[in-house]
């Protein structure tokens, strides 16, 4: 978690401070300014210093509003500057935790961590943190004003904010415990929600749709007694910062009279401390609310920490590659029961393809070659540096991916196809969108290159995909490239593509196959059984004879 007292932040806390103080003076100086002026509303030869008075009280209105104004920008601008640090964070140590990460909730739940536990943090700092600070100083100074002008209006006022405060702090708890529950609740749905509508197709298909709807129905049914609670927790503080505040005024005004008729004070010094009360009595709406935006917020921050409190497996990337042919060594690698003891060397230019039955590890393998899993034993190196140690732009401008496990995202098709690469000539992209056989999907496209793409490229068909990825591989020119099972959306096109890719690619090509026909395309082939590499030999050797079954034919194919 980022540091709260730290760099830009100080300045917006003392910047807060200021304000309070500011605003304390300006109550100080109107409750002074409405004192003197009803005092002297029976002395005729005052009519004159009426008016400054009613000037001077017009002009502290309009400071305290201008300083209300002021707060409360800064008090957003403090709140979305600590929680767009705490997002940055959290999304880079996600990353930095990898795919196969042990998480502590599923992928709804974690992205409830960046909607509403990220809000009730913000709300903290800006609603809450923020103006405990403000309202807390100009409360302090509206009060202690009263106790020297007014001090038996002063004292009971106080003793009634203090009688009414004390429940709330019990409340406290209550709120707490019904904030957890309805979190836990929120993550549920939103865990069911993700999963179900990710595998929408499942559900028609076995004509699942009555009872995913009631087992939604059940948990959003939680949910609102959940809410419910929380409100009625909520509601009661929000009450106890209402009634204190009606409550106030009420015995300020009853004493105020009292003491006017047995000439302990003046009508202007009860006028003067109905109008602090009036200044404070906002305020101690809003030190009300408080409490609930601490205990909302109070739950979030443990959320989120569990995550920061996941170790990255990854050690520290500080290496830079330096130039070399693309050798790559496997040094006794293993990982968990997947990958166990696995020792190569894939030399420069070589196709080797990865055999095996379901299981076998050949995916497994291909993601810790590339980096994206680290082994727990062993060590993988590209021309001699630990890829593990790599820089993450090293790694970028070195290995490049395609294949199911590496869907295509959310933006326009140039920048799913730039998306290893970064910028280059529009003749170079020109020039691979013509050889991956994508120039007439971009030509059928209405927008072209810029034609946003709908989530994973559900808009494209199998094949389609297919070749943008190997397009997006091709562009990022690297010195390895990882295929993963490429068979899965091989329609006419795609193949074409991928054997082009075989011939012209300048790099390693490493892929994992069960089909026969794209195995006989390298010139090594490995043999994976149980996490074990147990042969490497020529694809026709270990396909022990077996004649290469066909390719389903393409759709498009079909009369």
């Amino acid at each position: 978690m980022p540091p709260l007292w730290s760099g830009e932040r100080r300045l917006q806390f003392l910047r807060l401070t200021g304000y309070g103080i500011l605003q304390a003076m300006a109550a100080v100086i109107a409750a002074l300014l409405v004192r003197a002026g009803f005092d002297r509303i029976a002395d005729p030869a005052a009519a004159g210093s009426l008016s400054v008075l009613i000037g001077g009280l017009a002009l502290a209105a309009a400071t305290v509003a201008g300083l209300r104004f002021l707060e409360t920008v800064e008090s957003e601008r403090l709140g979305q500057g600590y929680v767009h640090e705490l997002r940055t964070r959290l999304f880079a140590h996600l990353l930095e935790l990898g795919p196969e990460a042990r998480l502590p909730c599923g992928r709804g739940a974690l992205l409830v961590r960046f909607s509403g536990d990220l809000t009730a943090l913000r709300q903290w700092l800006a609603r809450g943190l923020a103006r405990l600070l403000v309202s807390g100083i100009a409360a302090l100074g509206a009060i202690g004003t009263l106790l020297l002008l007014e001090p038996a209006l002063g004292a009971v006022l106080l003793l009634a904010i203090l009688t009414v405060a004390a429940p709330g702090f019990l409340l406290g708890r209550t709120l707490r415990r019904s904030a957890r529950r309805l979190r836990r609740e929120r993550g549920r749905l939103a865990s069911l929600l993700a999963d179900r509508l990710g595998a929408m197709a499942t559900v028609l298909a076995f004509a699942r749709t009555e009872r995913e709807r009631r087992a939604v129905a059940r948990i959003s049914d939680r949910l609102r007694e959940r809410a419910i609670a929380r409100a009625r927790a909520a509601g009661a503080l929000r009450a106890l910062g209402e009634g204190g505040a009606v409550a106030g005024m009420a015995v300020v005004l009853g004493i105020g009279a009292w003491q006017i008729g047995i000439g302990a004070t003046s009508p202007g010094g009860v006028v003067g401390a109905l109008v602090i009360v009036g200044i404070f009595t906002p305020r101690l709406r809003e030190l009300g609310r408080v409490w609930e935006y601490w205990n909302n917020a109070t739950v979030a921050r443990e959320k989120i920490e569990h995550l920061f409190a996941c170790e990255p497996r990854t050690r520290r990337r500080t290496r830079r590659l330096p130039a070399g042919p693309g050798r790559l060594t496997l040094e006794r690698l293993r990982y968990g029961r997947r990958i166990r003891g696995v020792t190569a060397t894939v030399e420069p230019g070589a196709r080797i393809a990865l055999l095996g039955a379901n299981g076998a590890g050949k995916t497994t393998l291909l993601m810790l070659m590339g980096g994206i899993l680290v082994p727990d034993r062993g060590r993988v190196r590209l021309d001699g540096v630990d890829i593990a140690r790599l820089r993450p732009s090293a790694r970028r401008r070195a290995l490049a991916f395609a294949g199911g496990g590496f869907p295509l995202l959310r933006g326009s098709l140039r920048d799913n196809l730039l998306y290893g690469s970064g910028r280059i000539a529009e003749t170079e992209l020109a020039e691979v969108v013509e050889r991956t056989g994508l120039a007439e999907l971009v030509a059928r496209l209405r927008r072209g290159l810029d034609t946003p793409l709908a989530e994973a490229g559900g808009d494209l068909s199998a094949g389609e995909r297919m070749r943008v990825m190997l397009a997006r591989a091709w562009l990022a020119k690297p010195r390895l490239l990882f295929l993963d099972e490429p068979e899965t959306a091989l329609d006419a096109a795609a193949l074409r593509t991928l054997e082009r890719l075989f011939v012209e690619f300048p790099g390693s090509i490493l892929f994992a196959t069960h089909s026969p026909r794209l195995a006989r395309l390298a010139d090594t082939a490995w043999r994976l059984e149980t996490g074990r590499l147990a042969a490497i030999d020529s694809p026709a050797t270990l396909l022990d004879g077996e004649r290469a079954a066909p390719l389903p034919r393409p759709l498009e194919a079909v009369s």
